[in-house]
């Protein structure tokens, strides 16, 4: 594999946690501007439990695509640098 398809793959990850996060954060906030007794009525399958699961995920999905960006910066940095 090459390091930017890597690096490439990785800023992938990075975008999708970024909108599991915006998404997971609007329907939060969607739940939360019900009156309590819609919450109890609707029983619509969406949580704050689940939303915050949700967002949780998505910042171990970011995390882990910054381990992979930084690594990809440093192994072309290293090839740089014996390069030159």
């Amino acid at each position: 594999m090459e390091i930017n398809s890597t690096f490439n793959q990785a800023v992938v990850g990075f975008k999708n946690a970024l909108v599991q996060v915006s998404q997971a954060s609007e329907n939060i906030a969607h739940v939360s501007a019900k009156s309590d007794y819609q919450v109890i009525t609707d029983r619509s399958p969406t949580s704050i439990t689940t939303e915050l699961i949700n967002m949780k995920v998505a910042e171990h999905q970011a995390v882990a695509s910054a381990k992979v960006i930084r690594s990809a910066d440093e192994m072309i940095g290293s090839l740089i640098d014996t390069r030159v």
